[in-house]
């Protein structure tokens, strides 16, 4: 059925370990670690294009600036709008209270699950 495939004797190469890749990396002219001017940025254990650790830097601290925002207004006109209504639960009334007092939401679930 199967044929046996004989192997070389050759050693099996095994990858550098990380601190070795990071000494690699840094020792390199394309990469640097945050702040430094180069193409590419080692963040921790992370590589990135720099442009694109920069894209991430910025999207962070715009959704952290917004969460730290709050709209109290939302909370009290919750409880008019909403009540006790039995249709709607507890877990729904707690996205619709989140979204409406936060200026930055994230909304996800699948099909029927009330993102709506």
């Amino acid at each position: 059925m199967f044929a046996a495939v004989a192997l070389p004797d050759a050693e099996i190469p095994v990858a550098p370990s990380l601190a070795d890749w990071r000494a690699l990396l840094l020792a390199s002219d394309c990469t640097g670690e945050p702040g430094e001017r180069a193409p590419m940025t080692l963040d921790d254990d992370l590589l990135y294009l720099n442009r694109f650790w920069h894209y991430e830097h910025e999207v962070a601290a715009a959704i952290n600036s917004l969460l730290a925002r709050r709209n109290d207004a939302a909370e009290q006109a919750f409880g008019k709008l909403f009540g006790d209504a039995a249709e709607i639960d507890d877990d729904q009334k707690r996205a619709v209270l989140n979204a409406a007092s936060k200026p930055f939401s994230v909304i996800s679930g699948g099909p029927g699950s009330g993102k709506t």
